[in-house]
């Protein structure tokens, strides 16, 4: 049916409001079915892709990799076609997750989101960069799934918007950075892992309560502690145990 095979798209140089991505390209009198969305770096590199405010993902997508939103901060609605095998945007929920199908990743993964998202409760993990750079999300208080188990590194790092968090105890392994430069975080309530990833909430220099929970057991290097610099420095008024 596509006899001269996929392709994948790299980059989005020219853009506009809404972004449907096509399922297929062409060039000369070849045609290729779009297969694969990023490569190992992010998709939206142009300053245009500031004005982008909604993506559409086609059936023919198998591959997502990190980073592919990362460069759109005013994006705020994210529908993954229904016809899609391996990705959905269930419940409406602005965001790209795999489902059963998926031979790349483990079913129930969040792999992008935006500052529109929310989490449906389905998702058992959240990729590597998954929320990176999302400014001004619209959440106050970012509450967990009581599935989740797994968060990869950085997958909210420099999210300004978040200032309640939750981690639940149902996590099994949290990657480093993962709130760093989150400086709108007032009340961290961390429940589990017992080992505390590096740098977890580094540059968030407005927490005033920091809960930690009877499971914690250590502390990696910089968890909850900045550089010298004033600059980078986290402060945190109240430390509470168990």
């Amino acid at each position: 049916m596509y006899p001269y095979g996929s392709a994948a798209l790299v980059e989005i140089a020219d853009c506009t409001k809404d972004v449907v991505i096509p399922e297929f390209v062409s060039n000369g009198n070849s045609e290729f079915r779009i297969e694969t969305f990023g490569i190992g770096s992010v998709v939206f590199t142009n300053e245009a892709s500031s004005i982008v405010e909604s993506i559409t993902i086609p059936k023919t997508i198998k591959i997502i990799n990190k980073n592919v939103l990362a460069g759109c901060p005013n994006l705020k609605t994210v529908i993954v076609d229904s016809e899609n095998p391996y990705y959905d945007s269930r419940e409406s929920c602005n965001a790209i997750i795999t489902t059963s199908q998926n031979r790349y990743f483990t079913p129930n993964t969040l792999i992008a989101g935006c500052k529109a998202t929310t989490i449906p409760n389905s998702v058992v993990e959240i990729g590597e960069n998954a929320f990176y750079n999302c400014h001004d999300m619209n959440i106050d208080t970012l509450r967990l799934g009581n599935r989740l188990k797994f968060i990869g590194g950085s997958a909210f790092q420099n999210c300004d918007g978040i200032k309640y968090l939750e981690i639940p105890h149902t996590i099994d392994t949290i990657g480093n950075e993962i709130f760093e430069g989150c400086d709108s975080l007032k009340t961290v309530v961390w429940n589990n892992p017992r080992m505390m990833p590096y740098n977890a909430v580094w540059d968030c220099g407005n927490i005033e309560t920091f809960v930690l929970g009877d499971s914690i057991t250590a502390l990696s290097q910089n968890t909850i502690e900045g550089s010298s610099s004033s600059y980078y420095r986290t402060i945190i008024r109240k430390l509470v145990f168990g």
